[in-house]
C-alpha cells in the first residue's frame, strides 16, 4: 500500500478509533461506505478497510463489527437498484428539456 511522502503510519489507537468511528457512523445512519468516508473525510478504501480486516474491529468490538457486516452486506445487495434509480433520474432530468 503507498502513502504520500511524510505520511507516518497511523500508530494502533490511531487505527481502532478510526474503525470504530467509521463503524459507529455506519450503524447509526445505516449508511454506505461512500457516506460514510463522505462524512468523516477520509478515503472510501480507508473506510473499506478499516471496517473490514479481521484483526481490527473484531477485537474491538464484535457486536459491532457484526452490525456493520450485515448493513454492508445489504447495502451490496441492493446496490443495482439504487444505480437503476440514479440512472432513471439522470434519464428524466436530460428528457425533460
Amino acid at each position: 500500500m503507498s502513502r504520500r511522502k511524510g505520511t507516518p503510519n497511523p500508530t494502533r489507537a490511531q487505527l481502532e478509533s478510526r474503525a470504530l468511528t467509521s463503524a459507529q457512523y455506519i450503524t447509526a445512519h445505516k449508511s454506505s461506505i461512500r457516506e460514510t468516508a463522505k462524512a468523516l473525510g477520509i478515503s472510501k478504501s480507508t473506510v473499506y478497510s478499516d471496517l473490514t480486516k479481521p484483526d481490527l474491529l473484531p477485537y474491538i468490538d464484535a457486536k459491532l463489527y457484526y452490525q456493520v457486516q450485515k448493513i454492508l452486506s445489504t447495502n451490496r445487495t441492493n446496490g443495482h437498484k439504487r444505480g437503476g434509480e440514479s440512472t432513471r433520474i439522470k434519464w428524466l432530468k436530460l428528457n425533460r428539456t
